[in-house]
């Protein structure tokens, strides 16, 4: 017994290979291109190298940003948790620690999470972020 195909799906595979037919026609000019490179050796572009090890990274970091990655002490901690008792918000805090807003605004406030001082003021940069 052979398949019974409907009209519809013989239109709609003759449509298609007309399609077919006429992009291998408009992109033939790629595949040429693609089977030139192929003949000549060149492969896909290559990635490229990392530009230094983590360590170059971190030192050019620290130009800018003398604390970056480094960890906070003790005293680090009490002086944030003092600070942020006496009313200071995290700009405030950010400057008196090492003067490195832009990184440090968010350390400030993930240090003070980690902290933990539950029941105290709300502390935002941005008017709608609380202190867990």
């Amino acid at each position: 017994m052979a398949l019974q195909v409907s009209e519809q799906a013989q239109e709609i595979d003759s449509q298609l290979r007309r399609q077919s037919v006429a992009a291998a026609k408009r992109f033939s000019h790629l595949h040429q291109k693609a089977v030139k490179r192929k003949d000549e050796g060149v492969g896909p572009k290559k990635k490229k190298q990392p530009s230094g090890s983590w360590a170059q990274k971190i030192a050019v970091m620290r130009e800018t940003y003398p604390q970056a990655y480094m960890l906070w002490t003790e005293a680090d901690d009490a002086t944030l948790k003092t600070d942020f008792l006496g009313g200071a918000d995290i700009m405030m805090l950010s400057k008196n620690l090492d003067g490195t807003r832009e990184v440090s605004g968010c350390v400030c406030r993930s240090t003070l999470v980690k902290i933990w001082l539950p029941g105290k003021r709300p502390i935002s940069h941005s008017g709608d972020e609380t202190l867990p």
